[in-house]
């Protein structure tokens, strides 16, 4: 998983489990590439319409996925 981000983002992401895989904020402009095999992942991006995430390889819109 790859996300991309064009502006200071808040990300975190937990595994299967309920652990946390990272919790930070990013600035604008970096990349953060994370792996993991514990899936499902639970992903929680601030600002996700100007966040890019690849998963796999393959481009996920997360502001069309956003609660609020």
């Amino acid at each position: 998983m790859v996300f991309e981000t064009t502006t200071e983002a808040w990300i975190q992401v937990l595994d299967a489990k309920g652990n946390t895989l990272i919790r930070k904020t990013v600035p604008g402009g970096q990349t953060v590439r994370l792996t993991s095999t514990a899936l499902p992942l639970k992903v929680t991006v601030g600002h996700a319409d100007k966040t890019k995430v690849l998963v796999r390889g393959v481009p996920l819109d997360p502001a069309s996925r956003t609660q609020g």
